[in-house]
Parts: structure tokens; sequence; C-alpha cells
């Protein structure tokens, strides 16, 4: 299923984190958030960091809104790791 921001007509990917999965929590801006959360915002300058375009807390979890990376940049990463 493909997934599309409808403003900026944007692949993206969204991934649902329940409360009760999170083991590890952070503070990023006075706000009590999941250690995932918190590293994609602090690491989105890197261009090998999938993209955090944003998140909304619901009563159970989280949504992550994640741009959406080709899969040829999935694979060509791959290969780097593998080749290094």
């Amino acid at each position: 299923m493909s997934i599309v921001d409808v403003m900026t007509l944007m692949a993206v990917a969204i991934k649902f984190v329940a409360f009760h999965n999170i083991t590890d929590w952070d503070i990023f801006n006075n706000q009590k958030v999941s250690l995932e959360i918190t590293l994609l915002l602090r690491c989105k300058e890197y261009p090998s960091v999938i993209r955090l375009l944003d998140y909304y807390e619901r009563l159970d979890g989280y949504l992550i809104v994640m741009k959406r990376p080709s899969s040829y940049w999935i694979f060509s990463t791959i290969f780097l790791i593998m080749v290094l």
C-alpha cells in the first residue's frame, strides 16, 4: 500500500508504536516521548537516516510519520554496509 502526503505528494511511511511496547523514554522539548522519536528528531540532518516528518500522540501510542525512502536507496545503503 502506498501512502502519500496530500499537501506535498511525498511518499510517506506511518508506524504505530503502542505505549506498552515502549521500553525507553526521553525528554524532548519538555515533553516525555519515546526514545525512538527523540533519536529520529536529533538525527534528521544526517542523509543516511530516515527523515521523521511528524509524530502524533494518541491515547494508546504514537503514530510516527516518516519519509519513505526509495527501494533503490535502501538496497544501495545495505550493499555499501556489506562492502565496508
